[in-house]
């Protein structure tokens, strides 16, 4: 060590972190150690350069369609943010921290594809260690406002490149003691400590964030226009940047906060799909300027076929492989996410990506305009004006790529407004579109065709080779895995022939079926059920249904994902699953202890999101299949039911959650902050009676417990 540790106490947080940059070198070999000092030459991170590292590790550790690369998504993000103040504070330091920092992490996360068992544990730390990361856009406004701020974000970044070093210092041992610390000795072990760190400053940086917002917020409220004036011109470089950023931050919020970058991500962690990629008509769409008319790339598949994984590998192979991709847009419509099936979401958050990317600095008189005419978010007249804005006046290049998924999950009228406005952008000849949508005669693929008569198209169909490729390494890796056992190893050739005879095309049908010759307990069971294999998703789903009949939760589980507004956290589904409807106190022995033991009792109906923590219906054929009309009698034996009833059951279970006596008496805060899922909801309401009563009244002395929780149970369960 350069410094003792009592040395190394007193040093200011960025000097600190610098140190713990040159002591990471130090464990690296004489090769290494010069590559490093490359990779810390180039520019500081951007936001692509996020997605291509992550690409890059896929890439590297292919095997079969599972993708860990995703994972690293939140940590990088937050160095991405850090780098960004640089372009704030200008003359700091940040930019050569920042610039360290991606280059330790870059090589580190190389370094790691080298050990398949060590990847797979090292993303599963930084999958945990993600979700408290400081990830946030406006860092550059409050960062320069506060030396405490600073500090925390310093020893945050400190701790991470400890990791690091502990991380390679690990990779360095040999094969037997490396294996001995991903298998026998937990991760925790290893890295314990690390990461309740990270998670504690995590929460430090995101409570100093939340006040020195809302103080900006305040502060900005109180300068009027006239004094804003007078200070433009003796305004220094941080402040002038400052300001930029601030009037950017606002347009981009105006525009969208719809967080679309998770839902590619969840779609993107599902598998690699590249066939498209050596067809001819990707490689037109792709690569030609059409000078007039529509450049529309249909992809049309069946109910299943891997439609959205697919297009969360095109969103990569544009922004990755080909860096001439400047403008570039996408978005998925997610079927368990009502916002996202607006056309004003849609078109909305597009505008937005493609403001980011583009240079906007001589812009002043539109932006100030736009401002003006809209104090809050943009119309949708708005956002389409500033579409045509960017792409005609801004983009300055001869393509901007658009894709958009999921378009069957609309509402016809929001689908024909979406398209209706696509379609117009698409006439410009700039724009290339990618649309995915089910074949056949169904009512968007009919819009699509028509909307865009000169589109082009690529079928699902045409994927089947690597369907079989799947099933031979998903094989090979459940039986790596244990997951799948046999005592028989020869019937794992009948098993292959089988699957891939029967997919036709259908990846969700292959990978259900391998959950159920997983489930299986004997060699006898696995070929019995080969023998029989429903020929399509509902006979799937049907069987699935026939299974654990017995359990007390399955319905009511389905029911509750089927009637919430977003996606329930699996904390917010153990809460609601503790509530006896018509109870009025709240009985701590009836939750749920292992939830996710619980939620299997759905078996492959529903999927857990691994980054959220969120449970989803593993296809929206599930819940379709599920549902009845609200006209038909439901056997009470039956595991399907009508949306009424499971919007009955999920409203009775608030009310009766928000009658508990835990609410009567304690006062909250009437400013409520915006929530993002449920278990913050859920726990937000079951701890308020914990909050400091003197705060309570003295910010709101008429606001009870019980209507605060009304709202932000509202908020997230409303239909």
């Amino acid at each position: 060590m350069a410094l003792s540790v009592s040395n190394f106490g007193r040093l200011s947080p960025e000097i600190q972190l610098a140190q713990a940059i040159s002591e990471f070198e130090t464990v690296l070999l004489g090769d290494e150690k010069a590559s490093l000092r490359q990779l810390k030459a180039r520019h500081p991170p951007s936001a692509i350069d996020v997605v291509r590292l992550t690409a890059e590790i896929d890439r590297t550790v292919q095997a079969g369609r599972r993708c860990v690369g995703t994972r690293f998504t939140s940590v990088l993000q937050a160095i991405q943010s850090f780098a960004a103040i640089g372009d704030v504070v200008v003359g700091g330091t940040q930019n050569m921290m920042a610039s360290g920092l991606w280059a330790l992490m870059r090589f580190t996360l190389q370094l790691a594809t080298n050990y398949a068992s060590f990847l797979e544990k090292f993303s599963e730390l930084f999958l945990d260690i993600g979700r408290s990361a400081p990830r946030y856009q406006n860092l550059g406004l409050i960062y320069p406002q506060s030396s405490g701020l600073q500090k925390i974000i310093c020893e945050y970044f400190t701790v991470l490149v400890q990791l690091c070093t502990k991380s390679v210092q690990l990779m360095r041992r040999n094969g037997l003691n490396r294996l001995l610390a991903t298998t026998m000795r937990s991760f925790d072990s290893e890295f314990g400590s690390h990461v309740k760190k990270l998670d504690t400053l995590g929460m430090e940086i995101k409570e100093s964030v939340m006040v020195l917002s809302a103080k900006t917020q305040q502060d900005e409220a109180r300068e009027n226009s006239l004094f804003r004036s007078l200070l433009l011109s003796k305004l220094d470089k941080n402040e002038e940047a400052r300001r930029k950023l601030a009037v950017k931050l606002s347009i981009l919020d105006k525009c969208s906060t719809y967080d679309f970058e998770s839902s590619w991500r969840q779609m993107r962690k599902k598998g690699n799909s590249s066939w498209v990629f050596d067809t001819p008509e990707y490689i037109s769409w792709r690569d030609t300027h059409y000078a007039g008319g529509n450049s529309t790339l249909l992809c049309l598949g069946k109910l299943g076929s891997g439609k959205t994984v697919l297009a969360a590998n095109v969103v990569q192979d544009l922004i990755t492989c080909f860096p001439q991709v400047k403008v570039f847009a996408y978005f998925f419509c997610r079927y368990d996410i009502a916002e996202s099936l607006n056309a004003r979401t849609i078109l909305g958050s597009l505008a937005r990506q493609l403001l980011e990317s583009t240079d906007m600095a001589d812009s002043g008189d539109f932006m100030a305009q736009l401002t003006q005419k809209h104090p809050h978010a943009l119309s949708l007249d708005s956002i389409f004006s500033l579409l045509n804005y960017i792409i005609w006046e801004k983009a300055r290049v001869k393509h901007v790529f658009l894709l958009i998924d999921g378009l069957d999950n609309c509402e016809d009228t929001e689908k024909k407004l979406a398209i209706q406005h696509l379609k117009t952008l698409a006439k410009s000849g700039i724009v290339h579109l990618f649309l995915t949508t089910r074949s056949g005669l169904e009512s968007t693929a009919v819009l699509v065709e028509k909307s865009f008569p000169q589109q082009t198209k690529v079928h699902m169909l045409d994927q089947a080779n690597e369907i079989n490729a799947y099933i031979d390494g998903e094989l090979d890796r459940r039986l790596e895995s244990g997951a799948l056992c046999l005592t028989n190893p020869e019937i794992i050739v009948e098993i292959q022939t089988t699957l891939k005879a029967n997919a036709h095309g259908m990846f969700l049908w292959v990978v259900l079926q391998l959950d159920s010759i997983c489930d299986e307990e004997t060699d006898e069971a696995i070929l019995t059920a080969l023998r029989d294999l429903p020929p399509d998703l509902p006979a799937v789903y049907e069987r699935i249904l026939e299974k654990n009949k017995r359990s007390n939760y399955k319905k009511i589980i389905l029911q509750l994902v089927s009637s919430a507004y977003r996606p329930l956290t699996m904390w917010a589904l153990q809460e609601a699953l503790s509530v006896t409807p018509g109870e009025t106190t709240m009985d701590r022995t009836k939750f749920v202890s292992n939830v996710q033991k619980t939620i299997s009792c759905c078996g492959s109906l529903l999927e857990l999101d691994e980054e959220a923590l969120t449970v989803h219906f593993v296809h929206p054929s599930a819940k379709q299949h599920l549902l009845l009309s609200d006209t038909e009698d439901v056997p009470a034996s039956s595991s399907r039911f009508t949306q009424k009833e499971a919007t009955t059951i999920m409203g009775n279970i608030c009310v009766t959650y928000l009658n508990w006596s835990a609410f009567e008496n304690q006062l909250v805060p009437q400013n409520l902050p915006r929530l993002t899922d449920g278990s913050t909801t859920l726990n937000a309401v079951v701890n308020s009676p914990l909050q400091s009563k003197g705060f309570a009244r003295k910010s709101c002395p008429n606001v009870s417990a019980k209507n605060a929780a009304v709202i932000i149970i509202i908020r997230i369960f409303t239909i």
